[in-house]
């Protein structure tokens, strides 16, 4: 999404408002996790990752879903989740970096 969004000539804060307003109704229509320790753990593997793209600039945001699936998606503007069975069935991080790694390219 964030190529086509770039693609299209759509601005970096216009992708940002598209991204903020799905992300609203994402986060209203799916369990999330609201847990710490996992947000925290994502956050920081997301970012950590994030800071090695050519796609630094966004306010990158990571959420996990309470999902037992092996799945992970993107929305415009640097939102990224990662659903719980990916984390719970990666054997080692550099697994879930690879799963979200699919969703931030650009």
């Amino acid at each position: 999404m964030l190529i086509l969004a770039a693609a299209c000539g759509t601005s970096e804060n216009e992708e940002r408002q598209i991204g903020a307003a799905d992300a609203a109704q994402v986060d209203s229509q799916v369990p999330l996790v609201h847990d710490s320790v996992v947000e925290n753990y994502i956050s920081t593997l997301g970012r950590s990752m994030a800071s090695h793209t050519s796609r630094s600039d966004p306010d990158w945001r990571f959420a996990v879903v309470n999902s037992p699936e092996v799945n992970a998606f993107a929305l415009p503007g640097g939102f990224i989740y990662a659903n719980r069975g990916a984390i719970e069935q990666a054997d080692r991080m550099d697994e879930l970096a690879g799963i979200m790694a699919h969703e931030k390219q650009g």
